[in-house]
């Protein structure tokens, strides 16, 4: 029988007690791996409860030793969780662990680690951020990827992770459509005619709100629009035209507005009669892709009691509507005008342009066969006499929809490891650093050996991280890994929040962004991440910190000196939003963030049956940390909330939207938490300082970078390359630097043998 009393520790043990049964077998298995000082710590601390002939829970870790073989491999994770949290031994245990004692148990534990898979990456196709970074810096021209593509999945935290970047056939459909469309807008052909002009007649139009769909048009009685829907192959200035009437009433004509999309282009006021229908025209500059043109009725009038029935209702109809251009079609610029114009023979011309522009597109040497194939493709598909200029847009868009394009191809000749080939060697270094496609002087680099030595990588990394577009590091890694990519779409609460909109919300990630990007750049120390005496704000970031005082317009680099935003990301309105509910902040949220983002300790999911607090805080008059102490009380919640909520009350002092308070609705703000080794903490300053002392936040910063930069989950076997990152950030803890050793690790560098791609 388990007493009562023990019913709690039981609980609040009992994955500490199935974490240290592996750790015991594996000491029986591989006894030569542990030295006797670890054997020692085991005993001093853990043996006492789990020993015959009663042992806690039930777990008589002799006959456990009997059969290894059941303990399952997930097991080594969670020791090593609760070890580098201290969570364990519990905190009522007088001789606790020694932090050397932790450090040599943690380093023990690290080294028993069974494999979990292998090493390889799968196959990379290039995610929705990649391939609009691809096209643009190919041809120069802005390819909305995420609005073309369905979202990507999320592995590890990131969209960079080969084992979910999977194809499916609507997403193969969807790669065919915008490389035709990217095609047709980077070779624009002389010898079509100079407008296309696209007509929906009466109808065909669609009617929305309170418009109906007639054999005239579209008529509108009341708000309503008339709508035409659009396929544009390339984007430029356009000519919109429709024909209006309208039944005219009250002291103003009917008025209409053009919009495309939700965007409002023009009013026109429309005085016609049905008798005598108006045109009305406007140009304006359109996207690539699906374009809805709509006239909308925007001035309704209605007054049935007027004397004159001529007067009584104003009512609007739109007969046609067109689209017609690009205006400036047979203008070739930017990547066309690049082009050879010679030799005079379509497919000869055709040949030589594919011979220089198919090992950037596909990232590596083309064989001759393989060009010829495109050529061919080109010309069978095509009616005789066609264009070069129509040749060259099939095979670009055969050769954007080819897996050497949308997807990394790394070739292993053998079955055992190999060295990258040099243009994949700079193709991971350009993916992981700019997102994007390898520039050309990288190539060469590649192409001259200079990418095998050392020096070489240093050299280019350097550049690489010098140009601009090297801002993908904060904008794709650093907002997946500190979990406000999707910021801007959150909705705090208006009635509690007002003026924080998307605009805000988008200042707000756009300060971590270029904060991040400057760490990285300029050769910050880790430490700034939460340390910083800097930030970077526009003028409503600044207006939301209540520094309306501060100079600023566009973003612009702020000293913290002498103001009241404190420094580092734990101050960040942006971190402190995305950790929050949208009605009031979340001790809960908080907490798990700085465990899995900054100190990579992710908590197990809550038990089944368990609820967790109302988001809005529910009907109770309770405060927060009273419902906190609650919900705590429940055993099933302890183990975890126990240090979870010491880190989240830490950051009560900032709202839900990241700015400073010294009291709530319920009152003084009480930020003090207790860690699971008694340490307290009260406020974000103090909760810096644990972290910041805390190994474990430049282990978490090393490995997901390294997860983000390899395309996939890590391993035990990995380990030693984390320990190499670890060591550098040692002896120099600038996060150029651990960018710089990334790409010098071997698996890295390496591609595992026995793979066919």
């Amino acid at each position: 029988m388990i007493r009562e009393s023990d019913r709690v520790d039981l609980i609040f043990v009992i994955s500490w007690q199935s974490m240290f049964l592996a750790v015991l077998i594996h000491a029986s298995l591989f006894g030569g791996m542990a030295t006797e000082s670890t054997r020692d710590l085991l005993v001093r601390h853990c043996l006492d409860c789990h020993e015959s002939p009663r042992p806690k829970a039930g777990l008589d870790l002799e006959a456990a030793f009997e059969n290894p073989a059941d303990v399952p491999a997930a097991t080594w994770s969670l020791i090593e969780l609760h070890l580098r949290g201290r969570t364990m031994p519990p905190a009522k245990i007088r001789q606790r662990p020694a932090d050397e004692d932790y450090q040599s148990l943690i380093a023990w534990v690290e080294s028993m680690k069974p494999s979990t898979g292998p090493r390889d990456v799968t196959l990379r196709r290039l995610n929705e951020t990649e391939y609009q970074n691809t096209i643009r810096d190919l041809f120069g021209i802005e390819f909305d990827s995420d609005a073309f593509f369905p979202d990507d999945d999320i592995g590890y935290g990131f969209d960079t992770i080969g084992d979910v970047l999977t194809m499916s056939p609507l997403l193969t459909e969807r790669y065919l459509d915008a490389a035709e469309r990217i095609a047709a807008e980077v070779v624009r052909d002389p010898g079509d005619p100079r407008l296309s002009l696209l007509r929906v007649e009466p109808g065909q139009l669609r009617a929305t709100g309170r418009g109906q769909t007639g054999s005239g048009g579209v008529r509108m009685n009341s708000r309503g629009a008339a709508a035409a829907d659009f396929e544009l192959m390339s984007s430029g200035p356009y000519r919109i035209r429709y024909g209006a009437w309208g039944q005219q009433a009250g002291d103003e004509p009917v008025r209409l507005a053009v919009r495309h999309g939700r965007k409002r282009i023009v009013v026109h006021d429309v005085p016609e009669v049905a008798s005598d229908p108006g045109v009305r025209e406007v140009e304006v500059e359109l996207p690539a892709g699906e374009a809805t043109i709509e006239v909308a009725f925007i001035n309704d009038y209605y007054k049935p009691e007027d004397p004159d029935p001529s007067q009584r209702d104003r009512n609007a109809v739109v007969t046609w509507i067109e689209l017609e251009g690009p205006l400036d079609q047979p203008i070739v610029d930017g990547f066309q005008s690049s082009l050879p114009t010679h030799p005079e023979a379509p497919e000869a011309w055709v040949d030589v342009v594919l011979d220089d522009v198919l090992p950037r597109l596909w990232r590596g040497p083309v064989a001759a066969d393989d060009r010829r194939a495109l050529v061919a493709l080109a010309v069978d598909v095509n009616e005789d006499g066609a264009s070069r200029e129509q040749l060259l847009r099939t095979a670009l868009t055969a050769a954007l929809v080819s897996p050497r394009f949308l997807y990394r191809l790394e070739v292993s000749p053998g079955e055992e490891p190999v060295p990258l080939e040099p243009h994949e060697l700079a193709t991971r270094m350009s993916y992981f650093i700019w997102s994007s496609t390898p520039p050309d002087w990288l190539m060469e680099a590649a192409e001259s050996g200079s990418l095998a030595t050392k020096d070489g990588r240093h050299e280019a990394v350097a550049r690489l991280l010098e140009d601009p577009r090297s801002v993908s590091i904060a904008e794709n890694f650093a907002t997946q890994w500190l979990q406000i990519r999707d910021l801007p779409d959150r909705t705090p609460d208006p009635a509690r929040f007002p003026g924080v909109n998307r605009d805000v919300l988008e200042s707000m990630q756009q300060e971590t962004i270029l904060f991040f990007d400057e760490l990285v750049r300029e050769g910050h120390p880790v430490d700034d991440l939460l340390v910083a005496d800097f930030t970077y704000m526009d003028d409503q970031l600044a207006d939301h910190y209540g520094l309306s005082d501060l100079d600023v317009s566009e973003f612009q680099r702020v000293a913290l000196e002498d103001i009241a935003h404190r420094g580092g990301v734990l101050n960040h309105a942006a971190i402190m939003t995305a950790t929050s509910n949208p009605t009031r902040t979340s001790i809960v949220k908080r907490g798990k963030w700085v465990l899995e983002a900054l100190l990579d300790q992710p908590p197990p999911p809550p038990p089944p049956g368990i609820d967790g607090l109302a988001e809005d805080g529910g009907s109770t008059s309770a405060s927060l940390r009273e419902q906190m102490e609650k919900h705590r009380a429940d055993p099933s919640c302890a183990a975890c909330h126990v240090r979870m909520d010491a880190l989240g009350f830490a950051l009560e002092s900032l709202d839900a939207v990241g700015r400073w308070r010294d009291s709530d609705e319920s009152g003084p703000v009480d930020s003090r938490g207790e860690l699971p080794d008694g340490r307290i903490i009260n406020g974000p300053l103090e909760l810096r300082d644990v972290l910041v002392d805390d190994p474990a936040l430049e282990r978490s910063l090393a490995s997901h970078m390294l997860i983000y930069a390899l395309g996939r989950g890590l391993t035990s076997e990995d380990e030693p390359a984390i320990r190499i990152l670890l060591e550098t950030l040692e002896q120099d803890p600038r996060l150029r630097g651990l960018v710089h050793e990334i790409v010098e690790l071997e698996i890295f560098r390496m591609r595992p043998g026995g793979l066919p791609l």
